[in-house]
């Protein structure tokens, strides 16, 4: 009864932080086994979250960029390459993490103005470059108990193209989804 209870909190905590607190960075999360069932917590405009998701390459250079468009709503495995062969269309604001050496790029379509959530599986750099400048984010969270996405970014972007620029991640491969905030 007592451990049903603390992963009820557990849970509802973390659809209290995604509804409400924009800034948070939150304890390690937690393993799979200590949850009843993971990602059974996701906020409701995360709910595609749990879909399986598309393939798909990450552009290296901003010529290719065109040829890699996501759809908001919709789940990506996005494959990586190493950042020294990656041009990103802009910098990144902080300095990649050497110890985290996979980079890419992929355009959005943004199809109304609005907030958008750039939500990602694992840790990474997030920065969605529009009208040539790199957006400035109006919300994170990071590091959620019982769910498989590590961490959002939100941006309020105006309807049009963007890119969105994946830095720092350790690996080859991560989930990437965009999500309209209501």
């Amino acid at each position: 009864m007592k451990k049903q209870m603390i992963r009820m909190t557990v849970c509802i905590s973390a659809i209290f932080t995604f509804s409400v607190i924009p800034h948070v960075v939150l304890a390690d999360a937690m393993s799979s086994e200590q949850c009843s069932q993971l990602d059974s917590a996701l906020p409701s405009s995360f709910s595609t979250w749990s879909q399986t998701p598309t393939g798909i390459a990450a552009a290296r250079s901003s010529g290719k960029v065109p040829s890699t468009v996501i759809a908001v709503e919709k789940k990506y495995a996005v494959g990586l390459a190493p950042s020294a062969l990656v041009h990103l269309v802009m910098p990144p604001e902080r300095t990649m993490k050497s110890d985290a050496p996979h980079a890419g790029m992929l355009s959005l379509h943004i199809p109304s103005d609005g907030r958008y959530k750039v939500i990602v599986g694992k840790r990474a750099r997030i920065d969605v470059v529009a009208g040539g400048k790199i957006m400035t984010s109006t919300a994170f969270g990071e590091n959620f108990p019982c769910l498989s996405l590590r961490k959002f970014v939100e941006f309020s972007l105006e309807a049009g193209d963007a890119t969105l620029e994946l830095s720092s991640v350790s690996g080859r491969f991560i989930d990437v989804m965009v999500v309209r905030e209501p």
